[in-house]
């Protein structure tokens, strides 16, 4: 997820101070970006398009570097989003509740172990098809970026809004329990 800020991030820098908005589509992870810990180098590329589009290209940074992730980003104007009937979107899912220790078990026996600044989701609520998951930040703004600037799109809060979708995996009777397999957003 961290992916999607750096995205946001180099586009941002590349506006020089344009406040607009950036909005990202076509999202393809191509794979995750592994280092031991120490210094790791990658290069953001960004191609405008004709249509106005920009093209985004996350890369090693090395000649052979793999590409991590690639998609599309477009600036402008803040569209506006309907509103959600929360108050019956939480009655259609009183199916099942799981508590958030319940959920990083499952992810746990999935072999899936997230840290604490991956451990967002504090309510997740199930039923007639849907999911509904309240999120909270799993870590304290000044410890979401570490120059000074806040991240936009908290890696951590991103990561579980995806992990909400295990309550999709749970409305699945098909799958057992033994078979739960992770969602990963790579291909």
């Amino acid at each position: 997820m961290a992916y999607l800020e750096m995205a946001r991030a180099a586009i941002e820098l590349s506006l020089a101070g344009d406040e607009a908005l950036v909005r990202l589509k076509n999202i393809a992870w191509q794979q995750p970006m592994r280092h031991d810990g120490g210094e790791l180098a990658i290069d953001i590329e960004l191609a405008e398009q004709d249509n106005g589009e920009i093209q985004f290209e996350i890369l090693g940074a090395t000649a052979d570097g793999p590409s991590y992730c690639h998609g599309v980003a477009l600036v402008g104007a803040a569209e506006t989003i309907p509103q959600l009937d929360l108050p019956a979107i939480t009655a259609a899912t009183m199916e099942q509740r799981l508590e958030p220790q319940q959920c990083y078990q499952i992810f746990g026996e999935m072999g899936l172990d997230y840290g604490d600044h991956f451990r967002g989701i504090s309510e997740l609520q199930i039923g007639n098809g849907q999911v509904l998951a309240k999120l909270t930040l799993p870590c304290k703004p000044a410890e979401a970026g570490d120059r000074g600037e806040p991240l936009r799109l908290p890696p951590g809060l991103l990561d579980s809004a995806l992990q909400a979708a295990l309550g999709l995996a749970l409305l699945d009777p098909a799958q057992p329990d033994s078979s739960r397999q992770p969602l990963a957003p790579l291909r």
